[in-house]
């Protein structure tokens, strides 16, 4: 093709333009790059050919705009259309010929008289082109207004324009959301047509129905059951769900995917007629999370926290939903009911989380293992199965047997008293296998004091103020990490300098006096960290919902601190057995100390006695007195 022949095509590009309304800035890029291409091709002196035409656009892509790459591409498109058939191909026009109806024409007047005003008149416009294509696809599909529009057809449009550039696709959607947001606040429409083109624009097109006939007849016959809502209820619970997420100082991108999550469900739901069940939810999950990656796991939370709004049992932050059933939850179905109703006494006791879970995992443990043997039934339970499964359990310290058979014991005399066993005397064929030990005391070196010390005053070694001061209370007061942690504003005296709490462990109340530095690091980091989050408990989490932390942070704390400190089974507690021990290197008698400490009596005190090296060798015991080691001959 020749030069001429590119001038040709050119004008028969810009006069497509023209006849079809074009905005100014469309037909401004589409000159611009008709000028540029034709210069390219006058000072290599060559001739045009799809080839040349793209060569070029590769040459100047990177110095380009957003807006001018997706612009120029097109116009070189249409060029190469003209060049090889006259005119510009219907699948590049973006624009569907015809003449709408009297009804959807005058909907359209009645949306663009509205932009009037609001918006520039080239921009005015774009919106009547973009609005008039989507109405007269519409038209075709059968539609005689904007109210007979559905699902269907919208999705089919966009999948019908799906060569569109992203850039001119990303702008039509917006458009015709518009449109559909218009005609929903006019009441001519359902809620969902304000959402769909938005997530159509996301480039996954309509994933959200990406759901088998399987699946879709066991939410049909859901339909049948009860605990339903209409889905302006499910509109409701996302904005609770996102407002309580604002509240505790979430991010925005959180509160944008749990809204997310939501409306994707609501569309699929409203597009079939379903109402909204917490069961249809999850089985719609479940059949769509491969198209939402990284986010599956925070829309997942989202439906499950809408499910507990649904039962009426309020939103809990702090609850962690398991994706996976636990062991218990799956135990086989014969052992089932007793270890269920035991679970039931064990929670009215009152039992605390964590003890349990201990009684749950020991139960599944004895139970799957009775089943594994071919038990079927508590009834056939006999001693050899006991000791067995006793010989067979492993664990890596006599201690955790011990723990794991004294709940088991439980169990069996539970059993036992209920009838299920044939001999309730089965609790005694588990032994106790772990003895009262002395352990030694473990404390800080004189090199790990140094380096704590140097730690906790240097302010540029990345440690939080929250673990400084949590270190300073255990090194300078010698507080568990677990009195550390439920630490509230009402046991802090600033006028007297001291803190008064109820020991965890033991129930006792103690009131100790706090030193300077300790109270420096509180109150920096009370003003400077934690600020005015709500709450009355000192130590908060970094991270929203800033619910109060376990005793673990003070273990992380102390590794910040020492990250090389590598001691089995020492932990935070070193900062209390370092606290006391130097209280008596200093000669504080044995009775300050457990006062100190917050203990009854001075029995624990004296484990570290030995530790007092320099008073150890001012009372040695003659060896030959004693007669030990053969000395005495």
């Amino acid at each position: 093709m020749n030069k001429s022949e590119l001038g040709q095509a050119a004008e028969k590009v810009m006069a497509f333009l023209d006849d079809n309304h074009y905005g100014k800035s469309v037909i401004s890029d589409n000159r611009t790059c008709i000028a540029r291409l034709t210069e390219y091709c006058k000072e290599n002196g060559c001739g045009y050919s799809p080839g040349i035409a793209e060569s070029w656009y590769l040459s100047v892509y990177k110095t380009l705009g957003r807006q001018q790459k997706a612009a120029f591409r097109i116009t070189l498109i249409r060029i190469r259309d003209c060049a090889e058939t006259g005119h510009v191909r219907a699948e590049h026009t973006f624009k569907v010929t015809g003449v709408l109806s009297g009804t959807l024409n005058g909907e359209l007047e009645e949306y663009i008289s509205c932009l009037r005003g609001k918006l520039k008149e080239p921009a005015v416009m774009g919106y009547r082109s973009s609005c008039r294509e989507f109405l007269l696809f519409i038209q075709e599909k059968g539609a005689a207004s904007i109210r007979d529009v559905s699902y269907d057809m919208a999705v089919s449009f966009h999948d019908a324009n799906d060569a569109n550039v992203y850039y001119h696709k990303t702008h039509n959607n917006g458009r015709i959301a518009g449109l559909l947001t218009y005609f929903h606040s006019k009441g001519m429409l359902p809620y969902g047509f304000t959402l769909l083109f938005h997530y159509l624009s996301r480039g996954k097109g309509a994933f959200w129905n990406d759901v088998g006939p399987q699946v879709a007849g066991r939410m049909a016959g859901l339909e049948r059951d009860g605990n339903s809502a209409p889905l302006e209820k499910l509109l409701e619970y996302r904005d609770e769900i996102v407002r309580i997420h604002k509240e505790y100082g979430y991010s925005k991108s959180v509160c944008m995917t749990f809204n997310k999550g939501i409306e994707l469900l609501y569309l699929f739901l409203d597009r079939y007629h379903f109402s909204y069940r917490p069961a249809a939810a999850m089985l719609w999950f479940c059949s769509v999370k491969g198209h939402m990656g990284k986010e599956s796991a925070s829309i997942r939370r989202a439906l499950l926290l809408a499910g507990q709004l649904h039962d009426g049992t309020g939103i809990c932050l702090e609850t962690f939903f398991r994706e996976k059933p636990s062991a218990f939850r799956n135990l086989p179905e014969w052992c089932r009911e007793a270890a269920y109703s035991y679970e039931a006494l064990k929670i009215k006791e009152g039992w605390k989380r964590s003890t349990l879970d201990m009684i749950r995992s020991c139960i599944s443990r004895f139970c799957n293992y009775l089943d594994s043997i071919g038990i079927r039934s508590y009834g056939r339970i006999q001693a050899p199965h006991v000791r067995k499964f006793n010989a067979e359990d492993r664990h890596r310290t006599m201690a955790g047997k011990n723990a794991y058979n004294a709940r088991i014991r439980h169990y069996l005399v539970y059993l036992g008293e209920k009838g299920y066993l044939g001999n309730p005397m089965l609790f005694a064929s588990l032994p106790c296998k772990s003895a009262p030990k002395e352990s030694i005391v473990v404390v800080l070196t004189e090199t790990e004091m140094e380096r704590l010390q140097q730690a906790l005053h240097d302010g540029d070694n990345g440690i939080s103020l929250r673990k400084k001061a949590m270190l300073l209370l255990g090194l300078k007061m010698g507080m568990r990490g677990s009195d550390i942690v439920r630490l509230r504003y009402d046991g802090i005296n600033w006028d007297t300098a001291s803190i008064r709490f109820t020991q965890k462990k033991t129930d006792i109340e103690v009131n100790l006096p706090m030193p300077a530095e300790v109270g420096n690091a509180l109150f920096r980091y009370i003003t400077e960290e934690r600020k005015q989050k709500p709450g009355p408990d000192i130590f908060l989490g970094e991270k929203a919902p800033f619910c109060p932390v376990s005793r673990a942070v003070c273990r992380e704390a102390l590794d910040s601190a020492l990250p090389d400190r590598n001691v089995p089974g020492s932990g935070f507690h070193v900062m209390r057995k370092t606290y006391a021990t130097g209280l008596l290197r200093n000669g504080v008698g044995a009775d300050t100390v457990a006062e100190a400490l917050g203990q009854r009596g001075t029995a624990s005190v004296h484990r570290y006695l030995s530790l007092d090296e320099d008073r150890m060798r001012m009372c040695p015991l003659s060896l030959a007195e004693n007669r030990i080691g053969g000395w005495d001959e």
